[in-house]
């Protein structure tokens, strides 16, 4: 009898920590069962109503590749909100507490470099091929909510040394392609890059860094906030980044 229950005991630990990686990559999904467009949407008289319908369920979330949590996490109807705050740190932390998809997100082992993968898919001298103003808009806001997620302590914390210089490197290229095109992508489309860059290398204690963020209280509010449309203060963090570079 106590065999058999050693037993049982046993193959429900296996469960535990197989089965979560057989689901993922199994490739299972899920999709919001309302979204803004549908009918049913139209029908929620508050925020909480919106943001309820929003959840994944507890028998779905643990069993998604991380891959595909990015994906619900990027397309979540209510990303967007963080725009609608004065400071986008303040408009991420409350749309992400409200959000089970970060949350879980957050709790990854290979988020860092899940997202750091997707990051050097991009190409922000794309913008220049989209013809209408509308989709261009739409395009820089979804890069700039992306390079925001990046920058996440959360997300910073999980990637090796490697991936910093990596990551820096490639936001580093995207912000050169940015000011080329400013034009189309502003100081407001700008700004999350070098804001990405700043928390990497003060999250890294690199001392150049450390020393700019104690000397000028314009950028340490920046990186705190992730607010700023001082365009010196960001052309000071991409040269850090790039003596950060020239160091590895």
């Amino acid at each position: 009898m106590k065999q058999n229950i050693l037993k049982f005991l046993g193959w429900l630990l296996l469960t535990a920590v197989f089965l979560p990686l057989y689901a993922q990559e199994n490739n299972i999904t899920w999709d919001y069962p309302v979204k803004p467009g549908m009918e049913e949407w139209t029908k929620f008289e508050s925020r909480p109503e919106m943001t309820q319908a929003c959840i994944i369920p507890d028998t779905i979330i643990k069993y998604i590749s991380t891959s595909y949590l990015l994906e619900l996490c990027l397309n979540y109807p209510l990303l967007h909100d963080i725009m609608g705050f004065n400071f986008p740190q303040m408009g991420f932390a409350s749309v992400s507490s409200s959000f089970n998809g970060f949350t879980e997100l957050f709790q990854r082992h290979d988020a860092g470099t899940v997202l750091l993968n997707k990051y050097m898919t991009i190409n922000a001298e794309q913008i220049q091929e989209i013809p209408a103003s509308s989709e261009r808009g739409l395009f820089i806001a979804s890069l700039s909510l992306f390079e925001l997620i990046l920058s996440q302590d959360e997300i910073i914390g999980k990637l090796t040394k490697e991936e910093k210089i990596k990551l820096i490197n490639e936001a580093n290229k995207k912000f050169t392609s940015k000011v080329r095109f400013a034009k189309n992508y502003g100081l407001w489309g700008i700004r999350t890059t070098p804001l990405l860059m700043g928390r990497i290398m003060k999250i890294d204690h690199f001392p150049n860094m450390e020393a700019l963020v104690s000397e000028n209280k314009l950028v340490a509010n920046y990186l705190e906030t992730g607010s700023s449309y001082d365009y010196k203060v960001m052309k000071e963090i991409a040269a850090k980044a790039q003596e950060y570079l020239n160091l590895k």
